[in-house]
């Protein structure tokens, strides 16, 4: 099976249907017959209660129903080439690498393991035909960010932090703003990005600037990075939402939840994928419709009425109630059917020089909504 998959892959990337939109052809199911599929760990290896331990429990649950299914795992111990040259040892027909910490590793390994198959989370690695990046829908996440922090904030003031401006930091920032309003109308966001190039003690910074604006509550989308938000939230006494299991792991008092991805439902999926033929190498994103993440409250700090609250919003989402706004158009509609523009307060303080035309929420005139505040200490 796995010859076959990689013979498809270098067929699709001879003719680039990828490229042109086509879709690349699925594993016949008649072909499948005995199948191999590695998890490759990240450096908290298994026995993290996080995304390691979640997606091997998905590979097992898997292997339990496939009788040709076979699962294993490397731990990597510090190293992840050699980690991936371990498991390409096996001659496995798929290779998960769960992480963006791997994309470096296997920006250089890949290309030399030809007949191997890779999967990594949130990396995009184009121009690698053996390598399907798994995203995570950026608005949904982010919209359950946004309801949390309306929800738990005591000054009706959040924050928003992201790095370089992009098309999916505003789907997060849409969401986020759309999880905010829904929950508490007279909510103040105040968004900043630290820009490609912001340092740690730049988003440490920033944080402090959006504290001192009244937000007690801070959902940042940065990667190594936020850890300046997490100092400054244990500086200041404010709570933090992230993305990064391993920042509430270091910064436990900082850190209210964290939005985290599900490796069972999803490494489930991908064995299912490769077991019934329907894994094409094309990119897949999931969704909450697919149980890709939620709310992790490991520490605590948010209680029980609001987390059934939380869940009564995803199971909208899930049934359709909710269609989460990624863009101004999408947004517009979404507050047409929910709320009236001038119920929206928004606070704009952009660190690198004013925010995007297209991260503002605007209203149906395309005028920014709410005031802009510029602070000088989060300026740079």
């Amino acid at each position: 099976m796995r010859k076959l998959l990689v013979a498809l892959l270098c067929i699709t990337m001879i003719f680039g249907l990828a490229a042109c939109g086509g879709q690349k052809d699925a594993i016949d199911p008649d072909t499948v017959a005995e199948c191999l599929i590695v998890l490759v760990t990240d450096k908290n290896l298994l026995g993290d209660n996080g995304l390691n331990d979640s997606c091997w429990e998905g590979l097992q649950l898997a292997e339990a129903e496939f009788d040709d299914l076979t699962v294993k795992c490397i731990e990597s111990k510090g190293n992840y080439n050699e980690s991936i040259e371990d498991a390409v040892d096996l001659d496995p027909d798929l290779i998960i690498c769960p992480t963006a910490d791997m994309a470096e590793a296997l920006k250089t390994d890949a290309p030399g393991y030809e007949g191997s198959v890779f999967v990594v989370f949130d990396a995009e690695l184009p121009d690698l035909f053996n390598v399907t990046t798994i995203y995570f829908n950026k608005e949904q996440t982010a919209f359950l960010a946004g309801v949390v922090a309306a929800m738990t904030t005591k000054n009706n003031v959040v924050g928003f932090i992201g790095g370089e401006q992009s098309e999916g930091a505003a789907k997060s920032l849409y969401g986020f703003t759309a999880g905010v309003v829904s929950t508490n109308k007279k909510c103040f966001i105040s968004t900043n990005y630290i820009g490609a190039d912001g340092s740690v003690s730049q988003a440490k910074q920033t944080a402090v600037a959006q504290f001192k604006l009244g937000a007690d509550v801070i959902f940042q989308v940065l990667e190594a990075k936020g850890t300046g938000v997490m100092k400054a939230a244990g500086e200041r006494g404010f709570k933090t939402i992230s993305l990064y299991p391993n920042f509430a792991k270091q910064y436990p008092d900082s850190s209210l939840c964290t939005i985290s991805k599900n490796g069972k439902s999803i490494c489930y999926d991908l064995a299912c994928r490769m077991m019934q033929g329907t894994f094409d190498g094309q990119p897949i994103t999931y969704g909450l419709a697919q149980d890709a993440f939620y709310v992790d409250n490991a520490g605590g700090f948010i209680p029980e009425e609001v987390m059934a609250n939380i869940d009564a919003y995803i199971d909208a989402i899930k049934a359709g109630g909710y269609v989460v706004p990624y863009d101004n158009a999408t947004y517009q509609d979404f507050v047409s059917k929910n709320l009236t523009p001038d119920e929206i307060i928004t606070t704009d303080q952009a660190v690198t020089g004013g925010a995007m035309e297209s991260d503002v929420p605007r209203d149906k005139n395309g005028v920014p909504i709410g005031q802009e505040i510029t602070n000088e200490e989060g300026a740079h």
